[in-house]
């Protein structure tokens, strides 16, 4: 191993990790410190996040190739969703159409459209398919906790998404 990973980060917890595909030695990261980055495969890192709450980011997913989507921790023990367009120089919230203060656990991104995320949260799931500019509800009949989301990566109309206490369900997206 080159260089030392936590450098600059050994007090943090680390919760998020996101490596970009098109910049191989760009690392995204989401801890309770914030939100980090580093340019030259982890030797240094620097604290970004104009915008972004003082508070844990607790998931990270890119969704275009300069586009962030950042959960972060409430104080009341839920979630905020931010998005940056500036691979997080910059942050605006994201939670148009998303349950207010619900506690988000995973988001899943469509390999096929890089607009199109979905969200795992303790009201079910939820769907944008522009970039996280707006959420729709993806689940009528699964109001339910959803803790986990996976987009079948040969069929991306189909989501799988496991529940607390209630088992997998397949949520197909016949709108595809």
């Amino acid at each position: 191993m080159t260089g030392s990973f936590d450098r600059g980060l050994h007090s943090d917890l680390l919760r998020a990790l996101v490596l970009h595909p098109q910049r191989p030695a760009s690392l995204y990261l989401g801890g309770t410190a914030g939100f980090f980055r580093s340019r030259d495969a982890g030797d240094r890192w620097l604290r970004l996040g104009t915008g972004l709450p003082d508070a844990e980011v607790h998931l990270l997913v890119l969704v275009a190739p300069s586009t962030l989507v950042a959960a972060v921790r409430t104080a009341s023990g839920g979630s905020s969703l931010w998005k940056s367009p500036d691979l997080g120089a910059s942050w605006q919230p994201a939670e148009n159409g998303l349950p207010g203060g619900a506690a988000l656990y995973q988001l899943a991104a469509d390999p096929r459209r890089p607009a199109t995320l979905y969200a795992a949260t303790e009201k079910g799931v939820f769907v944008t398919d522009d970039a996280a500019a707006s959420w729709q509800p993806l689940n009528a009949g699964l109001p339910v906790p959803v803790l986990s989301l996976a987009v079948d990566p040969h069929d991306p109309r189909q989501l799988y998404a496991g529940s607390l206490f209630r088992g997998l369900f397949t949520l197909p997206r016949s709108d595809r």
